[in-house]
């Protein structure tokens, strides 16, 4: 990947932060095209955004249970 796009996907994951109730892993791959969503939650907190986390339990379609991380932006820089 290139470097001009983590900018790019920076922003995108902090609009959806906004907006949304969290982001996910799997939401940031699907609705965001973003594939290496930790190393750009790292660099939000890096450049000073304050993003928490909380363990979520999931069912997957065969109906086992899984947990997901989500993170959620909780002060702007």
């Amino acid at each position: 990947m290139e470097n001009n796009k983590r900018p790019a996907q920076c922003d995108r994951a902090l609009e959806y932060m906004r907006t949304h109730n969290g982001l996910t892993s799997l939401e940031a791959l699907l609705n965001l095209g973003i594939l290496s969503f930790p190393k750009r939650i790292c660099e939000l907190r890096q450049r000073g955004y304050y993003i928490t986390t909380k363990w979520e339990q999931g069912t997957d379609r065969d109906g086992k249970k899984f947990r997901v991380k989500r993170y959620f932006l909780i002060e702007e820089k």
